[in-house]
C-alpha cells in the first residue's frame, strides 16, 4: 500500500514538474485568452478591434507571472488596419489563480508599416483637422513602433505609456512647397515626453542631422532642447514655445 502510495506521488510530483517545463520553456496554445485581449483593445475604443492567429500561453517563475502571447495579429478601425509582429500581456499568476484582476502590462510591437497607412488608420480612429492637415503633409516613409502599457493593479482603466519606434525615409511638405526629404530618427515618447536621436534629414539639398532634441511639456508649454547640424551651419533649439490649439 505504501509502496502504491509512494509511485503515485512521485508520477504525480513528475507530472507537475514536466507541466511547469514545458509551461516555462515552450507554453501552450489556446484560444482562451482572445477574449481578454480583444477586450484591453476596446477599451480603449469600441470602434477598434483585433484579428488575432495563434495565442499562446507561457509560464514565467521567476517573475510569478503568465504571458499571453500571439504573433502576426491586425487592429483594425473601420476599413483601415495595422500589420502588428505580436502582442504581449503579463498576469500577475496568484491574482490570476484567484480569478481577481491579474493583467500588468501589455506590450504591442508593430510590423514596419507605411507612414501613410498609420496616419489613416490614426485618422478614422480618431478625427482632428489639424491633425489631418499635418498627416496629410506626409507623402511617404515606413514606421516601426512598439507600445508598453502599464495598468494599476486597483482599476485598470488607469494605465501608463512608453512608446518608442523609428522613422525611415520619410518626406514632409511643409509651407511655400518646400520638402524635407530622407527624414530619419528613432523617437521615445513617456508621459508627456518626446525623446528624438539619431535624426538625419535633408532640406534644400542640405544634410541636417541631430545626435538628441527632446521635447518636454509642461502645462501647455513645450520646452525644446537639442541642436541640428548641418556642414553649413548649427541650429541651437533650445527654446521654449507655446502649445498651438
Amino acid at each position: 500500500m505504501r509502496k502504491y502510495i509512494f509511485v503515485s506521488l512521485s508520477v504525480i510530483i513528475i507530472f507537475i514538474l514536466v507541466t511547469i517545463f514545458y509551461l516555462s520553456s515552450f507554453g501552450i496554445k489556446t484560444n482562451k485568452f482572445n477574449g481578454l485581449i480583444n477586450d484591453q483593445v476596446k477599451n480603449f475604443d469600441r470602434n477598434l478591434s483585433l484579428e488575432l492567429k495563434d495565442v499562446f500561453l507561457k509560464l514565467r517563475l521567476k517573475d510569478k507571472t503568465l504571458k499571453i502571447h500571439t504573433s502576426s495579429p491586425k487592429i483594425f478601425s473601420g476599413e483601415n488596419s495595422i500589420e502588428l509582429s505580436k502582442i504581449d500581456v503579463n498576469l500577475d499568476l496568484i491574482k490570476f489563480l484567484k480569478n481577481e484582476k491579474s493583467i500588468q502590462k501589455v506590450e504591442i510591437t508593430t510590423k514596419e508599416n507605411s507612414i501613410k497607412k498609420l496616419t489613416d488608420f490614426i485618422n478614422s480612429y480618431k478625427f482632428n483637422l489639424q491633425q489631418f492637415i499635418i498627416f496629410n503633409q506626409i507623402k511617404q516613409g515606413k514606421a516601426q513602433i512598439k507600445a508598453n502599457i502599464y495598468f494599476d493593479e486597483k482599476n485598470l482603466n488607469n494605465f501608463k505609456y512608453s512608446v518608442t519606434g523609428k522613422i525611415s525615409e520619410a518626406r514632409l511638405n511643409i509651407i511655400n512647397k518646400a520638402v524635407v526629404n530622407n527624414i530619419n530618427f528613432n523617437f521615445n515618447i513617456e508621459d508627456q515626453n518626446f525623446v528624438f536621436e539619431n535624426i538625419n534629414l535633408n532640406y534644400d539639398n542640405v544634410n541636417f542631422e541631430s545626435k538628441k532634441t527632446s521635447i518636454k511639456k509642461i502645462k501647455n508649454i513645450y520646452k525644446v532642447n537639442g541642436d541640428l547640424k548641418s556642414k553649413k551651419t548649427i541650429v541651437k533649439l533650445n527654446s521654449i514655445s507655446k502649445l498651438l490649439n
